[in-house]
């Protein structure tokens, strides 16, 4: 039987005739059910087995009653499922060429505006100073399809001797939207790479 969530699965009534019986005044019947794993991603299925003892009983009056698992009515089994979607954006700052900046190496802050996330130094002009991987879970949504993220890149001024330093702060919006595969897909200020 196939259901969407939180509906139950209905399956078609079991019929019983006095045959099913075999001449006993009563006879039991178990019956077995289970969530059959279809392959969606990012959910995670209930593998436990409801067992369901059906006991026929012939009240000698032309009905037969049941009975499950020795209970008069029948306690719908419950399964548990959860969904859960990941995904992750790469954050870095560059120092543009030219400067006569030689070897030098530059510390550069990410921020969420309210606290320091990360603090990290180039090797040396002009490569990257590469954030740790920000990874993102479906909890970090709050319930949403997506949400935006705002985070900040600004070179520290450690007092080089001779050297400029760019005072400019820069912001990059990340948003992370749930596309129901289990995935998380991430854009960066409205564009799908980072740059």
């Amino acid at each position: 039987s196939y259901i969407t969530a939180p509906n139950e699965a209905k399956f078609k009534a079991i019929k019983y005739t006095l045959a099913d019986l075999d001449g006993a005044k009563e006879k039991e019947y178990t019956y077995y059910i289970q969530e059959e794993y279809d392959g969606q991603k990012g959910v995670k299925y209930d593998d436990h087995t409801a067992t369901i003892t059906v006991k026929v009983i012939d009240v000698g009056d032309g009905t037969l009653t049941v009975t499950y698992n020795n209970k008069q009515t029948y306690e719908t089994p419950v399964f548990t499922n959860s969904y859960d979607a990941t995904g992750e954006a790469k954050l870095y700052a560059q120092k543009a060429n030219g400067g006569n900046l030689g070897s030098r190496a530059f510390t550069f802050v990410l921020s969420d505006g309210t606290q320091t996330l990360q603090t990290v130094t180039n090797v040396s002009a002009p490569n990257r100073a590469e954030f740790k991987t920000l990874s993102y879970t479906l909890k970090d949504l709050d319930g949403a399809k997506e949400k935006e993220f705002t985070y900040y890149i600004r070179e520290v001024d450690d007092n080089q001797l001779g050297v400029k330093y760019d005072d400019h702060t820069a912001t990059i919006t990340v948003k992370v939207k749930d596309v129901g595969d289990g995935t998380l897909t991430v854009t960066y200020n409205n564009k799908q790479t980072y740059d």
